[in-house]
């Protein structure tokens, strides 16, 4: 048996919101961070990001909800 993977459409990071901070630490949290608004999806990068702030001390600092949003028609 042969299974095969199939690639789909390429997804960016759209919004991400740091919820529940003050700026300063808006700032530091984002500093931490791999990805960016506007950057191609990536796990490994996201994982990276999510044990950077995790190792920042802040207590409940990481929730990933990823959102799925609608396309813009064109």
């Amino acid at each position: 048996m042969i299974v095969g993977v199939v690639r789909g459409p390429l997804v960016h990071f759209e919004r991400i919101e740091v919820r529940g901070n003050s700026k300063t630490r808006d700032k530091v949290i984002r500093r931490e961070m791999e990805v960016a608004e506007g950057d191609l999806f990536s796990e490994t990068k996201l994982e990276a990001s999510r044990k950077r702030i995790t190792a920042l001390g802040f207590s409940n600092a990481w929730t990933s909800r990823p959102k799925r949003v609608p396309r813009p028609t064109r």
